[in-house]
């Protein structure tokens, strides 16, 4: 059986990415700086190991999912249909985090 493939974020303080970055290679990982971290791409061991080793990377964020909505109701319903039960469990409080880019 195949590994799941993750697209994966260590988010970093402000002016520590390269750190990061440099870490990162340094395990073998191949990833790009980004603004306020590192991208970076892998199966449940390179995160695994990602969270274990990661001195410079306050957390590491798994990118799931990415959708177009133009309006706060459609947001909500696209949410409510994300595979969340890969992740957690039923009746698990949980907090959802956007970010919107060109919005009008």
């Amino acid at each position: 059986m195949a590994q799941q493939v993750f697209e994966l974020f260590a988010m970093t303080a402000p002016g520590c990415e390269p750190a990061c970055l440099a870490e990162l290679r340094a395990l073998g990982i191949a990833c790009q700086q980004d603004v306020g971290g590192v991208s970076f791409s892998g199966d449940l061991g390179v995160l695994y190991q990602a969270n274990l080793e990661l001195r410079s990377a306050g957390r590491i964020l798994v990118r799931f999912a990415h959708l177009k909505a133009t309006s706060f109701p459609e947001l909500f319903q696209k949410c409510l249909r994300m595979p969340w039960g890969r992740f957690i469990r039923p009746h698990t409080p949980l907090e959802v985090r956007v970010t919107s880019r060109q919005s009008r």
